[in-house]
């Protein structure tokens, strides 16, 4: 699984389940922790229809 994707269902996963953002892995590429970039999330539901979605092309 790309590591940006991992990240982001990670994140995701943890807020939903705990109500708290998770503090980053001290092994990401240090790409990941300077350089600003846009995010997009989509999440679907179990059959496969759109549950929400939300982001920005902007950093």
């Amino acid at each position: 699984m790309d590591i940006y994707i991992k990240l982001a269902k990670e994140a995701v996963e943890t807020f939903v389940k705990t109500g708290k953002i998770p503090s980053l892995s001290e092994n990401l590429p240090q790409e990941m922790l300077i350089k600003k970039a846009g995010v997009f999330v989509s999440i679907h539901k179990k059959d496969g229809s759109l549950r929400g979605c939300i982001g920005t092309f902007l950093p």
